[in-house]
């Protein structure tokens, strides 16, 4: 084989080899790889019949503080109640509010949640894997960006 036929060979060897080589090895058949895995949300929707509460204190701007506490019911409508104390200030007084809340995938500061849906008062609040709730806003915001979250009872 001359030098010419031996340097075409080695091109084509080369041409077929190199296309299937990555940086990333490819795991097993049906496991998604860390960049797959990383653009769906880690938590599974809360479950039919779940019943949950949480408490904690939120940041205001013009009181001391706001005491929350949440109860979600998935029922068969699934309903909440939620109860704001406004602390400190001319405003302060305890707020009631009641309705169906609903859960979605969602996106929280660029990463893949679940969000919670108040309707009524038209609130959202991202869930993590630790059972915390954050308040977000409708764009996947957090309100409280000192990370401020209710805690589950």
């Amino acid at each position: 084989m001359d030098r010419r036929a031996l340097v075409l060979a080695a091109l084509f060897v080369l041409a077929v080899i190199l296309p299937g080589c990555s940086r990333e090895s490819p795991g097993p058949v049906g496991v998604p790889s860390p960049a797959e895995t990383a653009a769906e949300p880690t938590l599974a929707p809360l479950p039919d019949g779940f019943r949950g509460e949480w408490r904690g204190l939120l940041p205001c701007s013009d009181c001391e503080g706001i005491e929350v506490e949440l109860a979600l019911d998935r029922g068969d409508e699934g309903r909440f109640v939620l109860v704001e104390r406004y602390l400190g200030s001319a405003e302060a007084g305890e707020y009631r509010s009641e309705g169906t809340w609903s859960e979605d995938a969602c996106s929280v500061a660029g990463e893949p949640a679940r969000c919670l849906h108040l309707q009524g008062p038209d609130l959202r609040w991202a869930r993590y894997p630790d059972g915390s709730l954050a308040a977000v806003d409708g764009e996947g915001r957090l309100i409280d960006p000192d990370g401020a979250r209710l805690q589950r009872l």
